[in-house]
């Protein structure tokens, strides 16, 4: 009488009960965002946001318009969203991402590993994306910052 599974049924049975763990880990942290701060893309959904200043320089030379800067992922990351107006002219932010400079300090530290830039910029009338860490929780809801895309500046950009 056997009382042990293989070493195959064993690592089977585990690898379930560890990507159980991981989902209700993952729901109550997600339950308990939910209840205490709305997220960007509601707060953007609801139709609450400001309209960012718009900088004629950042559109004629890199052929994108700002639209805004949110905060998301628990206040740990910034999402600079921009939409497309020159998709041509838009390849050049490949190599000159946009960044937040706030207080002093340039937030340009990639949100996630391999999605901190859309590297494929979409076409002319749709939107792309940034995301970049919010190291130690430095910027909050309200802050006026400033987009930077390569040398040229937009100010005023209130953070929501």
């Amino acid at each position: 009488m056997k009382f042990w599974p293989d070493r195959a049924t064993r690592a089977r049975r585990g690898a379930i009960v560890a990507a159980a763990a991981l989902t209700v880990t993952i729901a109550a942290v997600a339950a308990a965002d939910h209840g205490s701060a709305t997220t960007a893309a509601a707060t953007r959904s609801a139709g609450t946001q400001t309209e960012a200043p718009r900088s004629a320089s950042i559109e004629d030379r890199f052929g994108i318009r700002v639209i805004g800067a949110y905060l998301t992922a628990a206040d740990g990351m910034i999402e600079i969203q921009y939409q497309v107006l020159d998709h041509d002219k838009a390849l050049g932010i490949s190599d000159a991402k946009p960044v937040i400079v706030a207080n002093g300090t340039t937030f340009d530290v990639d949100g996630l590993a391999g999605h901190g830039h859309n590297h494929h910029i979409p076409i002319a009338g749709r939107n792309g994306f940034v995301l970049l860490a919010n190291t130690h929780g430095a910027l909050h809801s309200g802050e006026t910052v400033t987009v930077v895309v390569g040398s040229l500046h937009l100010d005023g950009v209130v953070l929501e």
